[in-house]
């Protein structure tokens, strides 16, 4: 969240003499006497949008509020937040900071995008909050708005992210496909995700698109990436399987890691994991086993270091997100689709 600080002078000011050791920044929220905390004046509660996407350039509501009163003149940040009713605003989605009392220009497309990239859902009734976060410097307590619910309802986007490619030996040095790459879901030139070399002891390099013109290896290899040269392959140091890559471009670094899938789980017997295989055709992975009521979760190497989630149930998982609930017992097949993809999704289909 930005922070704007209060110049000394001001503080001095109000204090009407110098700063000494024991009258320091601590005694800020002392002097300043916190009032009314901004509240939304618009748009109503419980209002109900339903995006289109022939309707993209088209604006949303005005988003309005009245001021915070810090108890003297200051120049206030207001943040607006956005997050799912019962997640208490614990990862809030920020709508942007704007020194006015209100926020104007927003558009369908625009908001869907933002609220799409976060990985809520198209095409469901998603009830939401919004609140207004009022700051003048971190070193007094920000002043929030009561929440506004609202109910939205997104459609599906296409968001094309920054990528790179991963040509090797294991795909006959091929930087053109589109089967075998990372992306930037922050588009701040740090790559990750999955990969399935199909080759014990490949080795591979990282290339800017789909072509040879910008390329990096490892010369060593120890991590560190070198300029495009003879002799620079990376080696996956291990037998053919899924490994998870993170590249920082603006670091020239990387890292490669085994990541061999498997279902755990009370649902999946608690002990030893159900190991995924690799669907050629679709690029993804798969397994077909029973499941008895309770709790699954994936992960690599039978280990809990690295483990994919849902917290929201909604099919798209996370690194460390939370267990995904199996209700009734039975036989399931369950594609985890992860590989080479911006956004990590599973099939859980009941047979």
């Amino acid at each position: 969240m930005f922070k704007k600080y209060i110049p000394l002078l001001f503080l001095i000011g109000l204090y009407g003499t110098s700063c000494t050791d024991s009258t320091s920044l601590d005694n800020i929220n002392s002097v300043v006497q916190l009032g009314a905390p901004p509240a939304i004046t618009g748009p109503s509660a419980n209002t109900t949008l339903v995006f289109i996407e022939e309707e993209e350039n088209n604006a949303i509501p005005s988003l309005t509020w009245t001021a915070a009163d810090f108890g003297y003149s200051a120049a206030v940040t207001y943040e607006a937040q956005i997050d799912l009713v019962g997640n208490n605003f614990s990862n809030p989605i920020s709508l942007g900071q704007i020194n006015g009392l209100a926020m104007n220009g927003m558009t369908v497309g625009g908001l869907n995008s933002l609220l799409f990239s976060q990985g809520l859902p198209e095409a469901e009734a998603l009830d939401m909050e919004i609140r207004i976060v009022a700051t003048v410097s971190e070193e007094v307590d920000p002043l929030i708005s009561e929440s506004l619910p609202v109910t939205l309802t997104l459609y599906e986007v296409i968001i094309i992210f920054p990528k790179l490619h991963l040509p090797g030996d294991y795909q006959e040095w091929d930087p053109s496909t589109q089967k075998n790459v990372i992306f930037s879901i922050n588009s701040n030139k740090k790559y990750e995700g999955f990969n399935y070399f199909g080759l014990d002891d490949a080795v591979f390099k990282f290339t800017d698109g789909p072509s040879w013109d910008v390329n990096w290896g490892d010369e060593e290899p120890d991590g560190n990436l070198d300029a495009a040269g003879i002799g620079n392959d990376i080696p996956i140091g291990g037998v053919a399987g899924v490994y998870f890559l993170k590249c920082n471009i603006n670091a020239l670094n990387y890292s490669i890691e085994p990541t061999f899938m498997g279902v755990a789980g009370s649902a999946a017997g608690g002990n030893d994991d159900i190991d995924f295989t690799y669907d050629e055709e679709n690029n993804w992975l798969t397994v077909t086993t029973d499941l008895s009521a309770g709790d699954i979760i994936f992960r690599a190497n039978d280990d809990n270091v690295f483990l994919l989630g849902d917290n929201d149930s909604n099919g798209r998982l996370q690194i460390d997100g939370a267990n995904i609930p199996i209700s009734e017992a039975g036989n399931y097949t369950i594609n985890l689709k992860i590989l080479n993809a911006a956004e990590y999704k599973y099939e859980l289909i009941k047979n």
